[in-house]
């Protein structure tokens, strides 16, 4: 489907944003670019992803690749910004996008999620601003 790849291309390329974000010379300079994407690419890209929404899931009753894409971002945002993530200030303005999430969180995805990393061995470094690896 046309639409599926076009929510998923749009969740990838916030990824590419948030990821360029964290290249920042020092952590003044991606703290600065990340409060700027907090603001103002992140919730443009979830209205973008809101629109898509068509049941309880983005293309109905079954759960798509785009779902667990959204969910993924979800957590990633999550973990990146805490209560600052935009799934969590603004749900009110994503209703539709914050109900997957509270579903896939309830169920099987979440249960994964919480018991296994779904970004590997690269961890999120807010003093620093930018993902990192963890030495064993």
């Amino acid at each position: 489907r046309a639409e599926t790849l076009s929510v998923v291309s749009a969740f990838v390329d916030l990824e590419d944003n948030l990821f360029a974000a964290s290249l920042g010379a020092t952590p003044e300079v991606r703290k600065t670019a990340h409060e700027k994407a907090l603001v103002e690419s992140v919730p443009a890209y979830l209205r973008y992803q809101e629109r898509f929404v068509r049941g309880t899931y983005y293309f109905g009753d079954k759960v798509t690749y785009a779902d667990l894409k959204l969910y993924q971002i979800a957590s990633k945002l999550e973990e990146m910004y805490g209560p600052s993530s935009p799934l969590k200030t603004r749900a009110a303005d994503f209703p539709k996008l914050t109900k997957i999430v509270e579903s896939l969180a309830a169920g099987k995805a979440g249960d994964y999620t919480r018991n296994r990393r779904i970004v590997g061995i690269r961890r999120w470094f807010k003093d620093e601003w930018t993902w990192g690896f963890v030495a064993e």
